[in-house]
C-alpha cells in the first residue's frame, strides 16, 4: 500500500465520539479498559467508580491532579482522555471514534509443533451527534472460540480466511445529564471485576435488550429486560428472556455498593413479557401475584437470584472487593429439616498496590465458590447461562477456588503478571449441562460426586511497545487430578495485538 492510500484509509478510521461514557461499554479488549482496572488497583479513578459496568477508560482521567501520572499504565489514559477533550470540544458537532485491532495467537506445548491458534479482527465504532449515539463492535476469527463470550457459529467457509464472526456490541442510545437509556445487543457488567463477578460477568455472552440508568449525585438505579435466546429441545421451541434491577451507593471517594437481582424466564413459543419492562417492580412480587404473561400456577417458568456486591479502597492503597449471591436461601426450619439446602455463591478478592516512581506492583488473594445447585432450577432453560456460557461466574458452579497472584508495571511499558490458584470441582457443574434443571434438591457433599482436582499456573508477560502495538508471552501449567484420570498440560504462546485508532468531528 503507497503512503498516500495508507493515510487516506487511516484518516477515514480515525475520526470518533466522545459523548459522556456513563454507563456505555466499551470492548474490554480494548487497552484503556484494562489500564483503567489496573488503576482502579492502584487508587485512581474511585470518584467516577461504579459497579454498574465499571472500567470505563475515562474515569482514571478524573483524577489527574490527584495522583502520579508517571506510571506508563496512567499516562496512557491521560493521553487518551486529553486528545478526547481536544477532538470533542463542541459536542454539537457529528463525532465519531473507530478501532480496529488485529490478533493473532501462536500456542505450543503438549502438541507435535508448534500451531497457530487465532488469527481475529476487531472493529469498534461509536458514532455520536449531541447526546444521541450508535455504537458496535464487530469480531471476526479463525474459529468460534478465539475470544471470551464469543459465540457466533463457525461456517466451513471462510471469508478472508475467517470462519467465524459476529456483532459483539450494536447499539443506540441516548446519554442525558442524570439519564441514559440504550437498546441492542450488548452485555451487563455488575460488580468489581470486569470478568469474574458473581452475576453478569464480562465473560457472558451478549444479548439483545433495553437498558436504563438514572444517576443523582451519590445514588444510581438501573435496570434492564431482554432476549437470551431460541433453544430447541424435543422438536419444540423455547425463548428465553433476562430482566434485571439494580440500585447503587458511592460515596465517590473510596466505596461503592450496590444490590441487585436478575431474572431468567422461559416458555414454549413465550412471547416477550411486558410485566418485566416495568423498572420498577421486583421478581418476587411480579410473579407470585400472577402479572406474568404465563400463569405461575403453570409450572413457574422463572427463576431468580439476588446480590450483592461491594467494593472499598482503604490506605495504604488496599483493595477489597466482595460479592455474594444467593439463588435458593431456606428461611423455614421445616425446609432444612427435609434436608433441603441453600444455594449461594460467593466473591473476595483482597488486593496491595505499591506504587514508586515509574514502577508499581499489585499482590492480590482470591476465594471464590459457587454451591452445587446455584444458577440452576428445578425447571430447565431457567438456569443463568445464555448460549452455553455462564453469565455468573465463568467457572460455573459447584466449586471453590483459591488464588493468589502478582502483577508489576515497569517504566518499560511492561507488564509481567504470575497467578496460581487451586480449585476443586464437582459434577454439579452448570456448564456440563447449562439447560438442565438440578433434578432432586437435596443435601449433598460438596461438591458433588466425582471431584476434579486443579492446580494451575499462569505466566504472562506483555511489552504495550506503543498505544498501537502490544506483545505478550504466555506459559500455563495445569495440573489435574481425579479419580479416573490424572494428567498435566503444560502450553506456550505468544499473541501480537495491532490497534489502529484515533478519534475527530465533522
Amino acid at each position: 500500500m503507497n503512503s498516500r492510500l495508507f493515510r487516506i484509509t487511516f484518516t477515514l478510521l480515525a475520526f470518533s465520539s466522545c459523548c459522556t461514557l456513563f454507563s456505555q461499554s466499551f470492548p474490554i479488549e480494548l487497552w484503556p479498559v484494562r489500564n483503567s482496572a489496573w488503576m482502579r488497583d492502584l487508587g485512581a479513578g474511585w470518584e467516577t467508580h461504579s459497579l454498574l459496568d465499571p472500567y470505563q477508560p475515562a474515569d482514571s482521567v478524573t483524577q489527574r491532579d490527584k495522583h502520579e501520572t508517571d506510571l506508563w499504565v496512567q499516562r496512557d489514559l491521560l493521553r487518551y482522555g486529553r486528545t478526547r477533550e481536544k477532538a470533542f470540544s463542541d459536542k454539537q458537532r457529528l463525532n465519531m471514534e473507530t478501532w480496529v485491532g488485529y490478533t493473532g495467537r501462536v500456542w505450543a506445548g503438549d502438541r507435535d509443533s508448534a500451531a497457530v491458534d487465532l488469527n481475529a479482527l476487531n472493529w469498534y465504532q461509536k458514532i455520536s451527534f449531541n447526546k444521541f449515539w450508535v455504537q458496535w463492535h464487530i469480531r471476526a476469527a479463525t474459529k468460534e472460540s478465539g475470544f471470551p463470550g464469543f459465540t457466533p457459529h463457525a461456517r466451513d467457509i471462510a471469508r478472508a480466511g475467517m470462519h467465524a464472526g459476529e456483532f459483539d456490541r450494536a447499539l443506540v442510545g441516548y446519554t442525558g445529564s442524570h439519564f441514559h437509556v440504550q437498546y441492542g445487543r450488548d452485555r451487563r457488567i455488575w460488580g468489581p471485576d470486569l470478568t469474574d463477578n458473581v452475576m453478569l460477568s464480562g465473560e457472558s455472552a451478549s444479548y439483545e435488550h433495553f437498558m436504563g440508568r438514572f444517576d443523582y449525585r451519590n445514588w444510581s438505579a438501573s435496570f434492564f429486560t431482554g432476549f437470551l435466546e431460541t433453544v430447541e429441545n424435543g422438536g419444540n421451541l423455547y425463548q428465553r428472556y433476562i430482566a434485571g434491577h439494580a440500585v447503587q451507593y458511592s460515596n465517590q471517594r473510596n466505596f461503592v455498593i450496590m444490590a441487585g437481582e436478575v431474572t431468567v424466564y422461559y416458555g414454549e413459543n413465550r412471547p416477550f413479557d411486558l410485566s418485566y419492562l416495568n423498572p420498577v417492580p421486583i421478581h418476587i412480587e411480579t410473579e407470585l401475584n400472577n402479572r406474568e404473561n404465563v400463569p405461575y400456577d403453570n409450572g413457574n417458568l422463572s427463576n431468580a437470584v439476588y446480590f450483592l456486591n461491594a467494593d472499598w479502597m482503604t490506605p495504604p492503597r488496599i483493595r477489597v472487593s466482595a460479592s455474594f449471591l444467593m439463588d435458593e436461601f431456606q428461611l423455614d426450619q421445616e425446609d432444612r429439616n427435609r434436608g433441603r439446602p441453600d444455594a449461594l455463591a460467593g466473591r473476595l478478592r483482597l488486593s496491595r498496590a505499591v506504587h514508586a516512581g515509574s514502577v508499581a506492583g499489585i499482590g492480590y488473594g482470591i476465594v471464590e465458590a459457587a454451591g452445587t445447585y446455584t444458577y440452576r432450577h428445578g425447571n430447565p432453560f431457567t438456569g443463568l447461562v445464555s448460549r452455553d456460557l455462564p453469565l455468573g461466574l465463568p467457572s460455573g458452579s459447584d466449586y471453590v477456588k483459591t488464588a493468589a497472584g502478582a502483577q508489576v508495571f515497569l517504566k518499560q511499558r511492561i507488564m509481567g503478571q504470575v497467578e496460581f490458584s487451586h480449585m476443586k470441582q464437582g459434577e454439579g457443574d452448570i456448564r456440563r449441562s447449562p439447560y438442565a434443571p438440578f433434578g432432586e434438591y437435596i443435601q449433598t457433599k460438596f461438591p458433588s460426586g466425582t471431584v476434579q482436582t486443579v492446580y494451575r499456573l499462569d505466566l504472562h508477560l506483555t511489552a504495550h511497545i506503543r498505544q498501537w502495538m502490544e506483545a505478550g508471552l504466555l506459559y500455563s501449567r495445569q495440573s489435574l487430578s481425579g479419580p479416573d484420570k490424572d494428567m498435566v498440560l503444560n502450553t506456550f504462546g505468544f499473541e501480537l495485538k495491532l490497534y489502529c485508532w484515533g478519534m475527530g468531528s465533522l
